[in-house]
């Protein structure tokens, strides 16, 4: 019995480890181990740009446990609705590594690699496929699959996805991208019934997490069905198309038609945001642009030398598909690329997929959305696309190579990809040697971009951080100079410019400065975020010059921003100011301070009161009351400050009450929400909201909510004398009613009826005081008595 069992044994095939291992795997292992090499010389680079705004000054990261009140605290700040999971994942490195930034790094790196991991199990499932093994020449799927997945992790257009950490929300959308993707394709092709549920889990599973990681995740059903088309099921797209019968297309067609106004309408929201985001350029331009930022895309996944590698490119515009003449060469390009793909998609399955896949991942951030036009990181995702077509033309061309052994042109292949992706190895580690700190980065950034103005103002800031404060003054000019009144950072290499000047101690100067430059700042496309900080500079030199007043006024309108980062730093510094002015005798003198100590944070509350600012007016209030309970200036404001907000209350819920008494009435409400959907999202229809609106006056006159629509659309439509006669007809049912008020004054001035404008305003302001427009109405007023009552 033991001999039969040996000499089966004996019988028995050996399998050896070299018989069962798999080279490629082998293989991607030594590139994933690669991968941290080349990034830890980044462990230590600084956050840059918006790192600070979303992860480092950002309260909703800073978690103590892992529960679900912090997990709400998240959600509820900035990205936390639509970015969920990148700042979870900020919020958990801020607590594991209390602060440090090389646990940021670790994370990113970290993501990277599992991306790469998945690039691989997604071609190698594209590979498998039967219509993509026909197409393979030379490599067999897992080496297709190794080679791309080197090129895609080691390729240096990475970089900014991976070291700028704030990048991390495209990284993470798309690893799971990659590994919805990769569930979808094992699920269509694998045998094993336990394989394809567990792939359709996975594509479900990671498919949510994309969509809670950016938004740019709204393509995945789209790769998904263009994977089904190319791979799976190639003639699905002729079937659904030939299966159709006339009276569907006739359906389709109208139902195309019905929704296209909608996508209009969505179009000119869309268009009149670019002024909202403080653009140098508005919708038409930015497409004709891209047209050339995608060509130049391509030409950096094709030659990604650190030297034309940059964090912030200065990309000049196109005005029309002649100018600049690229636009439309360009057009040409894409256009042949994009029908080649179609055409040779049986030919060429892979290069087919690459190249749409490479579109449809640029589709969103390269088109109409008003984002700034070029950044490296948004290649993280298409740039697979772009490789998986490189390396399937490589593989195919290899059979017009002479060789008569298949072996040996392998290896020359395999030579040839070990020296490419080992120059792009070596492209990375330089690329990442410039994040080495901020100062070398945004020397890199001015050098590559000099007409830029943001470049030199961040390289200003840097400067100045270091103490080499001549040569910040000389950059922080250029910027000015650069920007022709029109640069969107001008208000910060602005308040960086008297920031010197402070720093020296020339506090003349620095008023002189910023007097200088908010004097000449331009009207429009300011990024305000250092507004604030501006007037504290202004006001902490004019306190410095014993200019007590003048300090309290720049502290005043820097609050009135309402920054969330910077109103606590300028009511601190009011704060100071004023003790310290109430310790001199000019100090006091200047203020009209009395002798009593309550006064100076009663002076603080009566100054923010003019502002509305009823919140911290009565937090100041208190301070002045609590160390004298009867100062009668203070008394005086406590009795304005209690009025004031119990009117705007009372008009807030005579406003909130029209709103919410709804006709339970069915053709009025009828009329009403339909004119509403039409004005808001149908207008193509627009010449029945007139009608409708009036219908729904004549069915519920009594409706406030109905006849301040209508007078607003006959406002807006010319027809000034009804909207005002609706108007006046229920203001003597409701005098008090603020939008009526409001309405009336519009109509009036559209008459060049001042005097009655004016006091139908004032009539506004007593009944709501705390009006979201309660400076442009009061400004109205004052400029109105001027006139009419003008100085001597």
């Amino acid at each position: 019995m033991l001999q039969t069992t040996s000499s089966r044994a004996q019988q028995r095939p050996k399998i050896t480890l070299a018989q069962t291992r798999n080279p490629s795997h082998l293989l991607l292992l030594l590139v994933l181990l690669f991968i941290g090499l080349l990034y830890s010389n980044t462990l230590n680079s600084p956050p840059v740009l918006d790192d600070r705004a979303t992860f480092i000054d950002n309260p909703a990261v800073y978690i103590d446990t892992l529960s679900f009140a912090s997990l709400k605290q998240v959600q509820a700040g900035r990205f936390g609705r639509t970015r969920f999971i990148p700042m979870l994942s900020f919020a958990v490195d801020q607590r594991l590594g209390q602060g440090r930034i090389i646990q940021f790094h670790l994370t990113n790196i970290l993501i990277h690699i599992l991306a790469t991991l998945a690039v691989y199990l997604l071609v190698l499932g594209l590979t498998n496929t039967a219509v993509a093994k026909k197409s393979l020449v030379l490599l067999t799927p897992a080496q297709f699959s190794l080679v791309v997945a080197a090129f895609w992790a080691l390729h240096p257009i990475q970089t900014n996805g991976v070291t700028y950490l704030v990048q991390r929300m495209a990284t993470l959308a798309t690893l799971f991208y990659f590994a919805a993707l990769a569930g979808y394709i094992w699920a269509r092709i694998s045998p094993s019934s336990f394989a394809r549920v567990t792939g359709w889990a996975a594509f479900v599973l990671f498919m949510g997490c994309g969509f809670l990681s950016k938004e740019n995740s709204a393509t995945l059903p789209l790769a998904a069905l263009m994977t089904e088309m190319i791979f799976i099921n190639p003639e699905l797209g002729r079937r659904m198309l030939t299966g159709l019968r006339r009276y569907q297309w006739l359906v389709l067609t109208i139902v195309f038609l019905l929704v296209l106004p909608l996508a209009a309408s969505k179009l000119t929201a869309i268009s009149s945001s670019y002024a909202l985001h403080g653009r140098h350029f508005n919708l038409t331009e930015r497409l004709f642009t891209e047209l050339r930022v995608v060509v130049f895309y391509l030409s950096l996944l094709a030659l990604p030398l650190p030297g034309r590698l940059n964090l912030d490119h200065d990309f000049p515009l196109s005005f029309s598909l002649l100018n600049p003449p690229a636009t439309i060469l360009s057009l040409f390009l894409l256009t042949f690329l994009f029908f080649a793909a179609i055409r040779y998609r049986q030919q060429h399955p892979l290069a087919a997929f690459g190249l749409l896949f490479f579109f449809l991942n640029l589709i969103i951030e390269s088109s109409i959305i008003p984002l700034e036009l070029v950044f490296e990181h948004r290649l993280y995702l298409p740039s697979l696309g772009f490789i998986i077509a490189v390396v399937s033309l490589l593989d195919w061309g290899s059979r017009f190579i002479p060789v008569a052994d298949k072996k040996e042109l392998k290896t020359i292949f395999f030579l040839l990809m070990m020296i490419t992706i080992s120059s792009l190895a070596i492209c990375t580690s330089l690329r990442n040697h410039v994040w080495r700190d901020r100062l070398t980065l945004y020397q890199d950034i001015a050098f590559k971009s000099p007409l830029k103005p943001r470049a030199h103002t961040n390289l200003g800031r840097e400067l100045l951080k270091v103490d080499r404060q001549e040569e910040a003054l000389a950059v922080l000019l250029k910027a000015i100079a650069l920007g022709n009144g029109q640069s969107e950072e001008y208000i910060t290499a602005a308040n960086n410019i008297v920031t010197i000047f402070i720093a020296q101690e020339k506090f003349q100067e620095a008023v002189d400065w910023a007097k200088k430059l908010l004097r000449d700042r331009p009207q429009e496309k300011l990024n305000l975020d250092s507004f604030p900080l501006l007037m504290a500079n202004l006001a902490n030199s004019y306190w410095k010059l014993g200019r007590f007043s003048d300090s309290l006024e720049a502290f005043r309108i820097g609050i009135k921003t309402k920054h969330p980062q910077h109103t606590k730093l300028l009511l601190t510094g009011m704060e100071t100011m004023l003790l310290d002015a109430f310790t001199t005798k000019d100090g006091r003198q200047q203020l009209g301070f009395d002798n009593a100590p309550a006064s100076v944070y009663f002076k603080m509350a009566a100054a923010l009161l003019m502002d509305k600012d009823y919140r911290n007016a009565r937090t100041y209030l208190a301070k002045a009351l609590a160390i004298d309970p009867a100062h009668e200036k203070s008394l005086i404001i406590k009795k304005i400050i209690a009025d004031e907000t119990a009117r705007n209350r009372r008009a807030r819920v005579a406003i909130n009450r029209a709103k919410a008494a709804g006709s339970s009435y069915l053709p009025f409400k009828s009329a009403f929400y339909l004119a509403d959907f039409i004005e808001e999202r149908y207008r193509l229809l627009d010449p029945l909201v007139g009608p409708l609106l009036k219908k729904a006056v004549r069915l519920e006159p009594e409706s406030l909510n109905a006849a301040l629509r209508l007078a607003r659309w006959q406002l807006q439509n010319g027809k000034v004398d009804e909207a005002l006669k609706l108007a006046e007809g229920h203001l003597s049912a409701n005098p008090d009613f603020p939008p009526l008020l409001e309405l009336a004054a519009k109509c009036y001035f559209f008459q060049e009826k001042n005097e009655k404008a004016a006091n139908m305003l004032s009539r506004l302001l007593e009944v709501y005081p705390g009006h979201p427009d309660w400076i442009k109405y009061t400004k109205f007023i004052q400029n109105f008595q001027e006139t009419t009552n003008p100085r001597n």
